[in-house]
């Protein structure tokens, strides 16, 4: 009876998971989860098929309403090589200090080889052996240019290569900036009172795209679409009238996705793609349905006047029909969005 004076809040059944994980959040209390009971006595000869929110086993899988809010961008998993990686940083002060060692010890030989020369000239008659030592010196200093020269070029090697993991990176963040425009959206519906009074209009959410192909059409009004504007500081205490944006996604190497109210964690199997709480308009709004807000939103940028549209509030338990425990009254609702 909650609804039927206002004629709003969410339309769509849940299957919630007798294993939840809770939230210690709570909400303003205008969007309600409870639950069901049947209010008929001869449904068994009223059915032929299987009716599927009765099925104790199903641990949700026959929810197919899902949405993919907030820019939730890939999960690709790009290894990142920052400019002041330590280890690259190490080794280039180690080069460093390798050459000027090796710099220090061709000026100790130099000088080694001058002042032997200069015995040489005095001692040349004397000793024979002194060309054999200034010979040995020549060898030992040509030695350390030569290791000199291959530290340069070490170190040489290792300036380009970093060089050209920056660019690497850079063309990763251009990519990836790209693919963030491509998939950004803006969340739409209908107004949140403009049906009120009537029952009509849709229910549902879209997540219209950043680059619309416009058509060149009007129509008789009798169907708007508005953007959607936060109510709540649940999440965030900036969050009042500020746009909501959303993101549709593409899940590498899975066939199917589904969202799950009640838990933050998929279960075996199943890969986490984002997580949150669940949301939908108030209840004495126009009927909406209930979505899976990303637990980090974010802002349409520009966008927090408030212009009045479509609107969200997360949603609370109530119990009574709705089992307390494992439930409990007036907490918001964890979701998760899984893909397999």
């Amino acid at each position: 009876m909650e609804y039927s004076a206002r004629f709003g809040g969410p339309s769509d059944f849940l299957c919630l998971p007798n294993n939840p994980e809770l939230s210690n959040l709570t909400t303003a209390g205008v969007s309600h989860l409870f639950g069901t009971e049947y209010e008929e006595k001869y449904y068994k000869q009223m059915l032929s098929t299987k009716i599927f929110p009765a099925h104790n086993s199903s641990l949700g899988y026959f929810i197919v309403l899902q949405y993919v809010l907030a820019a939730v961008l890939g999960h690709a998993d790009q290894k990142r090589l920052l400019l002041n990686d330590p280890d690259i940083v190490g080794q280039i002060n180690q080069m460093a200090k390798n050459v000027q060692s090796l710099t220090q010890q061709v000026s100790q030989l130099t000088t080694s080889l001058n002042n032997a020369k200069s015995d040489l000239e005095t001692q040349k008659q004397k000793s024979a052996d002194s060309t054999h030592q200034v010979a040995q010196l020549t060898n030992s200093l040509n030695d350390v240019k030569s290791e000199l020269a291959v530290q340069k070029q070490k170190s040489a090697d290792s300036t380009h290569q970093v060089a050209q993991l920056a660019n690497s990176l850079n063309d990763v963040k251009s990519e990836l900036a790209v693919q963030k425009q491509k998939s950004a959206g803006y969340t739409a519906g209908q107004h949140v009172n403009e049906y009120s009074a009537r029952f009509g209009g849709p229910s549902d959410y879209l997540c219209l795209p950043n680059n619309p192909e416009l058509s060149n059409l009007t129509t008789a009004g009798d169907s708007h679409l508005y953007g959607t504007e936060y109510e709540e500081r649940t999440l965030r205490t900036d969050a009042i009238n500020e746009d909501i944006p959303c993101a549709v996604c593409k899940s590498v190497n899975t066939h199917t996705s589904i969202m799950i109210p009640g838990r933050e964690n998929c279960y075996q199997g199943w890969k986490k793609e984002y997580n949150g709480l669940l949301a939908s308009d108030h209840f004495g709004h126009s009927a909406s349905s209930y979505i899976c807000v990303d637990k980090q939103p974010e802002y349409v940028s520009g966008g927090q006047e408030n212009k009045s549209g479509r609107s969200l509030y997360f949603t609370s338990t109530r119990c009574g029909s709705l089992s307390c425990p494992p439930y409990k009254d007036n907490q918001a609702v964890n979701c998760v969005v899984c893909s397999q």
